[in-house]
């Protein structure tokens, strides 16, 4: 126990508090490490995810991501809650290209529709779900008519 006394020559305690941890400072850099693990591991499940959902040519969302957006829009319809709207689109003639002018050409076809179909309804709301199939969801807060 650490004793403070008061500046006169007397015995008398003023405070008397605990000693030191030795160890506070053991603690202090656990605590930290912790935090810092928290945040890469927080860092890289972000990064897994983005993999998991994202299609490596395009960089839209892949048909996972669509098949969980699926499953939240059903529970929407369910619960009554449900506005969106859903395009489809395919890509045509890609056999073709790949047999006359190779599979990198028919590549590049793949990626300039997921740029432009990502253009017009933004790449949040569109999802590669095939070799050359896209799907585009929108949900809106707005009230739809009957």
């Amino acid at each position: 126990m650490q004793v403070i006394r008061d500046e006169s020559d007397s015995d008398e305690i003023v405070h008397s508090l605990p000693e030191p941890d030795p160890d506070a400072d053991v603690i202090k850099v656990l605590s930290e490490k912790i935090h810092s693990t928290r945040e890469l591991l927080t860092d890289y499940m972000d990064y897994v995810k983005k993999q998991a959902y994202t299609d490596s040519m395009t960089g839209l969302s892949n048909k996972d991501a669509y098949l969980n957006l699926v499953k939240e829009l059903n529970q929407k319809i369910e619960n009554g809650t449900a506005a969106f709207s859903v395009t489809v689109f395919d890509v045509n003639g890609l056999k073709s290209t790949n047999d006359n002018y190779g599979h990198e050409h028919g590549d590049q076809i793949i990626i300039d529709s997921a740029r432009l179909i990502g253009r017009v309804f933004g790449p949040d709301h569109v999802f590669r779900i095939g070799g050359d199939e896209f799907i585009a969801v929108i949900e809106t807060d707005d009230e739809i008519d009957d």
